[in-house]
């Protein structure tokens, strides 16, 4: 069993997760007085409980409380330990998961939310393959629902953590954009977050809180163009190079020359998806600015590496000059 990386309001003994830690205020409030910081921690807390390190924990742990009551030692009753332990864990999960949404769905769908899964990041092999590894996420279910609630907001009477509570769920949606949601596909938690984002962007700005993404987000949308933009915003093309920057785009100085190549091919590529869309031409040309500013830094460097035989990318300085003086020439061309 490896890793492969890119609550309940009941309490239960068995639960090797502090259940009691993670509950709410039974009554349910009206959707007005709605603090989503409340369900922010939550949620903040049942992902931090269920992610890679924690799970593995409670699964060697579970393995360990088997040992300690027998004396055979075999490989098969090591492996029937395992698969004994991961199953626990499996049914944990699903138990955990499934009070936590039931606990939080009466708080969040009154103003058009739902608490479900999205990518967690990691998985497990070999005998914890069938671990489901899904965090869990706030998600826009009715777009007419949440443009009700904020507009029932008010700068005035809003309290600092309804705010932040506001700014988590922000960061949330534009988080699942970048990394969870199928924008080459109709997935079903992009189209709420379309129908919503209008209404977020005009009531966020009225509370005095800041949402550019997601104003560039809705931008792209309708220029038909998200996909792309998304893109471009992994690689951190749409943010001009300023000092203090550190690595951003200088894969040369801790990377190897296949994923130096890698890395601006995916660059090339994502300013070529930019070009073909011609609402994108400001955030295209900006971008390109971006990665012609970034290589020209980037073969400064590297032009003054002074030879070193102890340091296996100075002895490669030849290679990683011709790799980015043909990234240069191919931008040129765009």
């Amino acid at each position: 069993m490896h890793q492969d990386k890119p609550q309940s309001s009941q309490k239960s003994d068995s639960s090797p997760m502090a259940m009691d830690e993670l509950s709410l205020p039974q009554a349910h409030r009206a959707p007005a007085s709605l603090d989503l910081m409340d369900v922010a921690h939550k949620l903040q807390e049942y992902n931090k409980n269920t992610g890679w390190g924690p799970t593995t924990a409670r699964i060697v742990a579970g393995v360990f409380k088997q040992l300690l009551k027998s004396s055979e030692h075999t490989e098969a009753n090591n492996d029937q330990r395992l698969d004994r332990a991961v199953t626990t864990e499996i049914s944990h999960r699903e138990n955990t998961r499934e009070h936590l949404q039931a606990e939080l769905t009466p708080l969040v769908a009154p103003i058009g939310l739902s608490v479900g899964p999205i990518n967690g990041g990691w998985s497990l092999h070999g005998h914890g393959e069938a671990i489901d590894p899904s965090a869990l996420s706030l998600h826009i279910e009715d777009a007419n629902l949440l443009t009700t609630y904020l507009a029932g907001l008010e700068p005035t009477t809003t309290t600092e953590s309804q705010l932040e509570g506001l700014r988590f769920l922000y960061r949330t949606l534009c988080r699942q954009v970048t990394t969870d949601y199928d924008l080459s596909a109709s997935d079903d938690r992009l189209l709420g977050l379309v129908s919503g984002a209008k209404a977020m962007v005009t009531h966020y700005n009225r509370l005095g809180l800041e949402v550019d993404r997601l104003e560039n987000y809705l931008t792209a949308i309708q220029g038909r163009y998200l996909r792309s933009y998304v893109n471009a915003e992994n690689l951190q093309l749409t943010i001009p190079l300023k000092k203090g920057d550190g690595f951003r785009l200088l894969w040369h100085r801790d990377a190897t020359p296949t994923l130096v190549q890698n890395k601006w091919n995916a660059v090339l590529d994502a300013l070529h998806d930019l070009s073909c869309h011609d609402d994108a031409e400001p955030i295209y040309k900006a971008a390109r600015q971006t990665a012609t500013e970034a290589i020209a830094k980037s073969l400064a460097e590297v032009s003054a590496w002074e030879p070193n035989a102890g340091d296996s990318r100075l002895v490669q300085k030849d290679t990683y000059l011709q790799i980015l003086r043909s990234v240069q020439v191919r931008l040129r061309d765009f």
